[in-house]
């Protein structure tokens, strides 16, 4: 095995945790709402700026600016569900509407972006700069903590779900909703907290990918796509295919980087997308109702 195909393994594993994150907020809301949150990716786009503002502008450190930013995206998650998405929720083909609502305010929140912020890229440094060596093979140290990061909040969301009351309503919510209300969970609070924590976990993502990336008003939306390219090839609904799916996909992208170029990731990725729904058109681990 080549030093250059470990590399590209390292990185798809890299790129994995992080499409991991983005995409568990779109699982979250799929889950519980059945729709999907087309202002996902402008929630990325928007943490992104929030951390310009703390760490260029103001100088802060990535610490403080995560303890600031995350509440912020947070508070921002549930205005917009409680704004946006109540209102239509109890109107008939309210999912369909819903839809069109998130994907206008994912338009405005752009715009009203380049209004703030102005068109032009900006740049973040990474947390940390320089690069740790293994043998032949050299990482940045904002790429290992990116994964680390990446693992972490993965492995915090499993246990939220898995042993929190409100982990274990949202997962409730997302079996029956009638039956949720039936026994009494408040069915409304729990949508708008599942869309504070789906906007955190964009948030997470956006600003660790900022510092590789240029910060664009418009740069949301790549996110977007992946995420529901992941969601989609996992299973809907299914948290568990979404990080199958992640993972399987980010290594497809550094594999086809390093062997073809980047211009064909998204044809391949695409390509497999097709394949696996031909072969199970549910998903990985899907179960649409």
């Amino acid at each position: 095995m080549t030093y250059q195909l470990i590399e590209a393994i390292i990185s798809g594993i890299t790129l994995g945790s992080i499409y991991a994150v983005i995409a568990m907020g779109l699982c979250l809301v799929y889950g519980v709402s059945k729709i999907f949150n087309f202002a996902h990716g402008t929630m990325f786009t928007w943490s992104a700026y929030l951390a310009w503002l703390c760490i260029n502008q103001f100088r802060l450190n990535y610490l403080i600016t995560f303890i600031i930013v995350l509440p912020v995206m947070y508070c921002f998650g549930i205005a917009l569900e409680r704004i946006v998405i109540r209102p239509l929720r109890w109107k008939s083909d309210w999912q369909f509407t819903t839809i069109v609502a998130t994907l206008a305010t994912a338009i405005m929140l752009d715009n009203l972006c380049q209004i703030i912020f102005n068109p032009r890229t900006k740049m973040l440094p990474p947390i940390l700069n320089g690069t740790v060596k293994f043998q032949s093979y050299v990482m940045s140290k904002h790429e290992i903590i990116i994964f680390f990061v990446g693992i972490i909040t993965i492995i915090f969301v499993k246990l939220y779900l898995s042993k929190t009351k409100t982990g274990m309503a949202i997962r409730a919510v997302s079996q029956d909703v009638v039956g949720a209300q039936i026994i009494g969970i408040k069915v409304d609070q729990l949508f708008s907290r599942t869309f504070g924590i789906s906007v955190v976990l964009a948030a997470i993502a956006g600003i660790l990918m900022a510092p590789k990336f240029y910060i664009t008003p418009l740069g949301g939306w790549g996110p977007l796509i992946k995420g529901f390219i992941i969601v989609a090839f996992g299973g809907l609904g299914s948290l568990s295919g979404t990080l199958y799916a992640a993972f399987i996909l980010g290594l497809v992208e550094a594999m086809v980087s390093l062997y073809i170029g980047p211009l064909w990731v998204f044809p391949f990725w695409t390509l497999l997308f097709i394949l696996i729904l031909a072969i199970r058109p549910k998903g990985l681990l899907g179960s649409w109702g």
